[in-house]
């Protein structure tokens, strides 16, 4: 721990910011692991909503679940460096022992992709809002091609944001979906 990792909780054992974060990015990746496709969309938003809900539960959880959370950066690195080289077998016999946990892991940060995803909602809804509000009326013209060319940027731009929201919807979806 330093300076530039600040305590989150102070445990025992302490938790910091990385070591909130590195949990975070390993629920992923062994989620991703079992289910064959990762799901979860980890975002700036969503990191800081987990970090002040682990901070909140972190004293009421088993001593042992306070010491995977905290050693979470050590075991993040070692399956980032290790799982590229590990064999078939090797894999597989993690992806089982994940498959036992992930369903209470995934239970335990429920409440955080809840909130990150009605977070996202809350962002795309005003994201409409303010288009709509900043959509500048313009006054009719007596020059046909200055005309068809407002209409081809605002077709443009209208084609750019549905491009937008179906990816985000998309993404929306999949979240609702558990998937």
């Amino acid at each position: 721990m330093t300076t530039s990792d600040p305590v989150l909780s102070y445990g025992p054992p302490i938790l910091t910011l990385v070591a909130a974060d590195c949990a975070l990015d390993l629920i992923d990746f062994m989620a991703a692991v079992v289910r064959g496709v990762d799901l979860i969309e980890v975002t700036e938003e969503m990191r800081q909503i987990w970090r002040n809900y682990l901070s909140t539960y972190y004293p009421m959880l088993a001593p042992a679940d306070r010491y995977w959370f905290a050693n979470a950066p050590a075991a993040l690195a070692n399956v980032n460096m290790m799982w590229p080289q590990l064999p078939d077998f090797t894999r597989q016999m993690w992806q089982s022992t994940w498959a036992a946990s992930l369903p209470a892991m995934l239970q335990f940060i429920e409440p955080v992709l809840r909130a990150a995803q009605q977070q996202q909602v809350w962002h795309l809804s005003h994201l409409t809002e303010n288009i709509q509000s900043a959509a500048p009326s313009v006054p009719p013209t007596a020059d046909p091609a200055a005309g068809v060319q407002r209409e081809q940027q605002v077709a443009d731009n209208l084609a750019a944001f549905n491009n937008r929201m179906t990816f985000l919807t998309t993404n929306l979806m999949r979240a609702m979906s558990g998937r």
